[in-house]
Order: structure tokens, then sequence, then C-alpha cells
């Protein structure tokens, strides 16, 4: 992350293995805060499964324990997330305590599209259709403007999910935003902008895309997902007398995508201090229409010029990433408010005056490739803890001999990493206990392999975070 932005939380720069993306990065960064904080964890899947969204993890400081699903804790009621998953329902509860939600029904499979049909008419259009179930916008169309538009969604609909149940709703002319709530507190919101980008005068709607998919790349979470022209963007474009060639003047912004559709492909703009209290409170009482929900994300439609809104939806398991790394704005440290919430005991507590972090890699392979249902990360050392960056210039420094290195630094219990650098030199950073980090350089230079010489050795003070246990990094 070497082009890591100074808006987003300094302790994660460098600290994000890159096998940790999209859905990943959420767990990660919840489990990270609790294990930096010295607290034991531990991943587990569900027997059979060999899917993300089985695995779960805990945290445990020796006599509390805690499991997580993203960032869900077992705070949260298991009534409160079957309500969740539920938008019917969900809209039941909300209503129920006055809480302002878009006029609507849903429809079983057994009803027919004519009686749909007549029901948007009746409500009238524009209108939206969705799924019943379902968390993150999944499946949702908005602002359908006629009975040919919704039909050709509905017979999409059926051919997708023949048993599926869909909600009709009166479209809501609003900006998109998620809010998180926790404890009767908005902690975190950020405005889910269309997919856009801001002219300089002389790129192309093309080309500016070019530079906003790399600007995304920069966050874990946004890493994998590239944004591309594709026809329904053109078509877009085209109603607006423009196309990908089209170039925009010096900071003219340009939607590349209609507001409230490709969901995945929306712009976090951080504005936790710009919502009006109005907004925040209705956050807040949705949160708390849900019975056994102390936490969770709020998804709204917000009509800013008069400061009127309505709920969409309520999340159990928000995707909290975009929080923390917002495209635009501050981020927010909600992974931290949230393990404050459950350890209030750890609060401020980190164990090590090194940044450790842990390889998920690992996780990932362990549940994919055995039988194994349980993997335990090992704690972080809590001694006063010292790191150097090694540089060692010789010949013949490969194979046996960097195999050597990784095995003596982990039978000296130390953390790190080695790795070969393309001028032929090799890389060690080591991490632990003062006296063995020093030591370690008796092993570099004396080794008992005749055909290895070692010319030179270079130390430094090693200021970046450190993985946990000592891994093999390629070049």
């Amino acid at each position: 992350m070497n082009n890591y932005k100074t808006t987003w939380l300094p302790h994660l720069k460098n600290s994000i293995p890159e096998v940790v993306t999209g859905s990943r990065t959420c767990m990660y960064l919840m489990s990270l805060e609790g294990w930096r904080r010295g607290l034991q964890l531990k991943f587990q899947i569900k027997k059979h499964r060999n899917i993300l969204s089985a695995v779960s993890y805990s945290l445990n400081d020796g006599v509390n324990e805690h499991i997580f699903h993203g960032s869900r804790g077992d705070f949260v009621s298991k009534e409160a997330i079957k309500i969740c998953m539920n938008k019917d329902l969900t809209n039941k509860y909300l209503s129920e305590a006055n809480v302002s939600v878009p006029v609507g029904k849903g429809f079983t499979e057994s009803v027919s599209d004519n009686e749909i049909l007549n029901y948007a008419n009746k409500i009238g259009y524009p209108v939206v259709l969705k799924p019943a179930t379902g968390e993150g916008g999944a499946g949702v169309v908005t602002n359908i403007k006629n009975d040919k538009e919704l039909q050709n969604n509905l017979n999409r609909f059926r051919k997708l999910n023949p048993a599926g149940k869909v909600i009709v709703e009166k479209f809501f002319v609003g900006e998109d935003f998620r809010v998180y709530v926790l404890d009767g507190k908005v902690i975190g919101a950020f405005h889910r902008r269309a997919q856009s980008v801001v002219g300089d005068g002389t790129s192309t709607l093309r080309e500016l895309l070019i530079k906003k998919n790399k600007e995304r790349h920069l966050s874990p979470f946004l890493a994998k997902g590239t944004i591309k022209i594709d026809k329904k963007m053109k078509g877009f474009l085209a109603e607006r007398g423009l196309s990908e060639d089209s170039v925009p003047k010096v900071n003219e912004r340009v939607f590349l995508r209609r507001n409230g559709e490709f969901f995945g492909q929306r712009d976090a703009v951080n504005v936790t201090d710009k919502l009006s209290s109005k907004m925040k409170e209705l956050a807040i009482s949705a949160v708390k229409a849900i019975p056994g929900l102390p936490h969770g994300g709020v998804d709204m439609l917000i009509d800013l010029e008069n400061d009127e809104g309505i709920v969409n939806e309520v999340n159990s398991r928000a995707q909290i990433s975009n929080h923390v790394f917002p495209v635009k704005g501050e981020a927010v440290d909600i992974p931290k408010m949230i393990i404050d919430y459950y350890f209030p005991e750890t609060k401020g507590n980190y164990v090590s005056n090194i940044p450790y972090y842990y390889d998920y890699k690992p996780v990932l392979d362990a549940f994919e490739t055995s039988t194994l249902n349980e993997l335990k990360i090992p704690t972080i050392p809590k001694n006063e803890q010292v790191a150097k960056k090694y540089i060692v210039t010789g010949s013949n420094l490969e194979n046996k001999y960097l195999k050597r290195l990784q095995r003596q630094a982990r039978d000296k219990k130390l953390n790190g990493h080695a790795k070969i650098l393309e001028n032929g030199k090799i890389s060690v950073v080591v991490a632990g206990l003062k006296k063995r980090v020093d030591d370690f350089k008796n092993i570099i230079e004396k080794h008992p392999y005749k055909k290895v010489t070692v010319n030179s050795l270079e130390s430094e003070e090693y200021n970046k975070p450190v993985s946990i246990g000592f891994i093999d990094r390629k070049q």
C-alpha cells in the first residue's frame, strides 16, 4: 500500500494482506482490532460448507468470549437477524415504530404479474423492485418508470429466482446513504454517490474512468473491483448526449451510472459530521425498532434539500469497510468502536509497541484444502519488542540458505519475513525480544554451507507493521 491515503487510518497502513479484499475486508479489520489488543483470535467454519459466509471468528479475553460474523457480534439476537434478513418483516417493525419507510408491498411467486403491475399503477410510477430477502442491495432495481420496464425486470427476476418473493415500492427521490448505529448513537455515515468522474479539460471519460479505477484499487475492499464501460453505461451516457470519448470541462462531474443502481460501483463519501441530526435520529429509531439489535447499518434515501428521508433496509451484518476506506473524506474507525463495545476493558490497550498483523492466507487455505474446522491465530507477544531489517549480500544465498534463516527465525520465536530481492540480495525482517533480534545477526553470518558466502550485512531499525510468525515472501 505505497499509495495509502493520508485520510485513512494510519495504524492500518501496510497491515492488510493482499489476499484480504472485498467481503473478507470487514472480517479482517474487526478481528485485527481485537487481536492487537491481546484477545485470543480463533476462526471457525461450519462443517460441510466451504464458503466465506460460513466462516465466523471469536475473540476471547480469558474470561469472556464473543463470536462474530463480519461486523456482527453475538450481542445481536437471532430474532434481529431473522427480521433484518426479511425486508417485508423489517418494514413491518419499522412501520409499527413510526419509522418512515417507502410505500410498498411484497408478492409471493404465486401472484400473477398482472396483479403486481396493477399494484404498481395503484401507488404510481416510478417504482422500485427488489427481492424480499438478501443484503447489500443485491438484485434491487430502482426508478422503474412504466409497465414495460417493470415487466422486463419481473421476467428477469422470475428467471433467476423462480420461487423468490418480490417487493414493489414507491420510488423515493433522494440520495443514498449508509448510516452505522451503535448503542443508540450514529458512529459513521457515508453517502453512496453514484459512480462519476471529474473532468480535467483534456481527458476523455474513458481515460478518467481508468484513473478512477486506479484510485479505487488503493482500497483493500475495492481492490478487485474494476468498473468497465458496458452497454448500460453507454446507454446512460447516450441519454445525456455523451459517449466514452466525451471530454468534460475542468472540475465538471459526470455521472456514469444511474443513481441507485450498480450498488458495488458507488463511491463512499464520508458525511458523518455533515448528516443532519434529524436524519441521524431516523437511523437510530430504525435500529431501535428491531428487537435485539444493538448495532447495525441503516440504508437510507435522503432528500437533502428538504431534510426528509426514508429507511430502505436495516443490516445486522453491515459491511463497514467503506467507513474505513472511503473514496472521499476521513476514515471512521468503526472496528475500534465495536470492539470497545464488546470488550470495554481493552479500550486503548494495544499489547505490543510493534504494529503486528496476521497473514490471512493460511486461514483461507486451511478451510479450503482440508477438513479443518477451527484455526487459532498465535497471540501477540506482550514484552517490549524491537524490529530490524537486515540486507544480506553474497553468493549462493538462495534455497538452502534462505530456508535455514526461516527455520532459525521460527526456532528463536522471531516474527517477520525473508525474501530474495531482484538484485540477488536477501532482505530479512525480524521482530521480537531485543537480544534474540540482535543475536540473529550471527545466524545470518555463520552458516554450515561451504558454497554460501556472506560478503556484507547491513542492518537498520524497521518501523513498519510485521507479520506474526515468520513467513516466506516471494520476490
